[in-house]
């Protein structure tokens, strides 16, 4: 299920503070893979997540963005005190790739 590989299940709709413990991102950046992991969730709601103390750099807009091992997210904006807004992937842009209206 598409669902269950994005981590999409209803289960996992909830509770993203105390459940996920390791975010991160990968991105390729400057023609190099990097990963890094994200401080603490301060907020979120249908759309997005906010995170605190999370190293961001130019040009890793649109880099995925991941909760444990599921694809949550990508990043939208970010500022150099830590500050990030990731766009969280939803089941209506699942079904905007698959074609489905």
């Amino acid at each position: 299920d598409l669902r269950d590989i994005l981590g999409l299940r209803e289960e996992n709709k909830l509770g993203y503070k105390e459940k996920y413990k390791k975010s991160y991102i990968h991105s390729y950046w400057f023609n190099s893979f990097i990963v890094s992991i994200l401080g603490n969730i301060v907020d979120m709601d249908d759309n997005l997540i906010y995170f605190e103390n999370s190293p961001v750099y130019q040009g890793m807009s649109g880099s995925p963005v991941y909760m444990d091992n599921y694809l949550v997210g990508i990043v939208s904006m970010g500022n150099r005190d830590g500050e990030l807004i990731v766009e969280r992937i939803t089941e209506d842009i699942i079904n905007y790739i698959k074609g489905v209206r």
